[in-house]
């Protein structure tokens, strides 16, 4: 929804509007004091990063053609990877120097100064890009997005800790026809000629269902997987913030690199080939990542790499 909102109320409107929602919800987490504060802060962040990210391709897309595109979206990764490092090795050190002893409300306080500055640059010299005809928004298939994200996600999250009561197990049983009905409302829109949110056209396409399958999977792990990363080190091998911010600076080193020489890579081999390389090699990197916390009296099991409790 956020590249359509893009696309027609200009696409650096958009952007700056996600940038302070961001830098909002980021003073607010700093100042929240309560769990359930800090989770709606939270989603505010999640809010306007939505708003954020679209903007950044679509107007990389509309304003560089030919080998400037191809260059700029290589950069782009590469300084996902370059915030990655900063944005773990910072956090760390923030908690850790618990400036005016706020400890981990810096993490989210040093967003503010930042998105200010975005948006100042942005304002100067990012350019106003909109589609020259407004395309409508499915107002009713996000909704069902919505729901059906909700009902998936609450009792993933709350499931073990309130021990799976009945309006949980409920949520999770409504998944199915909240699927059925979007789908249903996305193939009337489709027969009437107007666009929904996922087009049924296009996911009877077997690649789009292949990349789409490929992309639940990593993105459901990595996200544990670094959750988990980062408690282990912290809370199982005892380190500091800043200690378990900066074990992640080879990965963003990596990923930096990756991402600059993808292009290249694409255009000499297939695509299969390029996926199963790198599934290879992020498989031996695991596997010297469970030799590493054996090393350092975790066991190689997976399951044992959870924190023990206290």
């Amino acid at each position: 929804m956020g590249s359509k909102l893009g696309d027609n109320y200009g696409r650096r409107r958009l952007f700056m509007w996600g940038v302070a929602l961001f830098g909002i919800a980021s003073l607010l987490c700093g100042m929240a004091n309560s769990i359930g504060a800090l989770l709606a802060a939270r989603t505010l962040q999640g809010a306007g990063a939505a708003l954020i990210v679209p903007q950044i391709l679509a107007t990389l897309h509309v304003t560089l053609k030919g080998p400037a595109h191809a260059r700029a979206i290589s950069l782009y990764g590469g300084i996902g990877g370059i915030a990655f490092i900063v944005g773990q090795m910072g956090g760390g050190w923030l908690v850790s120097a618990d400036i005016a002893g706020l400890g981990w409300r810096n993490a989210f306080f040093i967003n503010v100064p930042i998105c200010l500055l975005v948006l100042a640059l942005s304002r100067r010299y990012v350019p106003e890009t909109r589609r020259e005809t407004p395309s409508r928004i499915d107002w009713q298939g996000t909704l069902y997005l919505a729901l059906i994200l909700c009902c998936l996600l609450f009792p993933m999250a709350l499931g073990p800790e309130l021990h799976w009561p009945l309006w949980l197990q409920l949520m999770l049983v409504a998944v199915l026809p909240l699927l059925f009905a979007m789908r249903q409302s996305a193939l009337r829109q489709q027969q009437r000629g107007d666009h929904p949110l996922l087009p049924p056209r296009l996911l009877q396409l077997t690649s789009i269902r292949f990349g789409m399958a490929i992309a639940l999977l990593f993105f459901s792990a990595w996200s544990g997987f670094m959750f988990c990363m980062a408690l282990t080190m912290q809370e199982g091998l005892g380190m500091a913030p800043w200690q378990s911010g900066n074990s992640f600076i080879a990965l963003g080193v990596a990923y930096f690199i990756s991402a600059l020489y993808a292009p290249r890579l694409i255009a000499r081999y297939s695509m299969g080939r390029i996926l199963l390389t790198g599934l290879a090699v992020q498989i031996a990197g695991l596997l010297l990542l469970c030799a590493t916390f054996s090393r350092f009296g975790v066991a190689t099991n997976a399951l044992t790499l959870v924190p023990p409790r206290r």
